[in-house]
């Protein structure tokens, strides 16, 4: 069991950082994917609702490392201290689940946001919210990951002290195909100020919206006009505590058909909720 926080100091694509293998490098360690046929369970993942998570894994990180840049970080994403009031429900389907998370945040896309990210961590029960406020978030390694409107973070890297990170998949690859991920693979942590930590310079996303973090599931959408889209890119997440699993957002406007409209036509239909984000995800091991 590694005891001890342990790095590689190599980038990935986008100025993403690396976490989670023994030794230094200075290049990015892929990883290796199984597939199965289309509709097929993930292989020695997690039965939805059975209470187990899978084999037992070893720990990536037990101990905390200060996220850079945390002044820069409250002021550029508007960093909040309440607990945010939205809510997270977990359906059991197919093996995994579908999660629902309100990451409406006390904005309707046009009027400022007044609430801190939804909090949630990967249990054997679900996604489940975990009470904590942005500021104290950052020193939290509580969570896995957190949802404010489009923005989606992990905990690690200058969004929390842990290690939680992922990896995008290839474009095209199914979700419903991916079976395993190797042992001894990397994981991109969200990198928004990583390139030049002395400096903190922001780092936004590749959707083109100026204000929006580079996050290691930045490419889950993207905004060529009017709407969100959905991308369905697919990734591989590995959790502070060694478990891995597949994750796949599916949409963010409410009702799902919403998201149809707005990935068919390119513009919002009328009457839909944004900031509902939809998410598909199961455990690997």
């Amino acid at each position: 069991m590694r005891l001890s926080r342990e790095w590689v100091v190599s980038f990935a694509v986008g100025g993403l950082v690396s976490c989670g293998a023994v030794t230094q490098s200075h290049s990015q360690p892929y990883p290796t994917y199984v597939v199965v046929g289309t509709g097929s369970p993930a292989d020695g993942g997690t039965d939805a609702g059975s209470g187990d998570a899978g084999p037992t894994v070893n720990p990536v990180c037990v101990s905390k490392v200060a996220p850079p840049c945390q002044d820069q970080a409250i002021l550029a994403l508007d960093l909040k201290k309440p607990v945010a009031p939205g809510l997270i429900t977990s359906s059991a389907v197919d093996g995994g689940y579908v999660s629902v998370v309100d990451a409406t945040a006390g904005s309707d896309g046009l009027s400022p946001v007044t609430d801190s990210f939804v909090y949630g961590k990967f249990t054997s029960a679900g996604l489940t919210k975990v009470a904590v406020g942005d500021e104290a978030a950052l020193d939290s390694m509580d969570w896995d990951i957190a949802f404010r409107r489009y923005v989606v973070r992990l905990n690690g890297g200058p969004s929390g002290p842990s290690c939680v990170g992922a990896s995008a998949l290839p474009v095209g690859t199914s979700y419903d195909a991916l079976a395993a991920v190797s042992s001894g693979a990397g994981y991109a942590v969200d990198a928004y100020y990583a390139d030049t930590p002395a400096a903190c310079t922001f780092v936004a996303d590749s959707a083109g919206l100026g204000t929006s973090p580079a996050t290691a599931l930045s490419s889950y959408y993207q905004y060529p006009n009017q709407c969100v889209q959905m991308t369905s890119r697919v990734y591989a997440v590995q959790t502070a505590d060694g478990h891995h699993l597949k994750l796949t957002l599916d949409g963010y406007y409410f009702p799902v058909s919403a998201q149809v409209y707005c990935n068919t036509y390119g513009s919002k239909q009328g009457g839909s909720v944004s900031a509902t984000l939809t998410l598909r995800w199961a455990f690997l091991d």
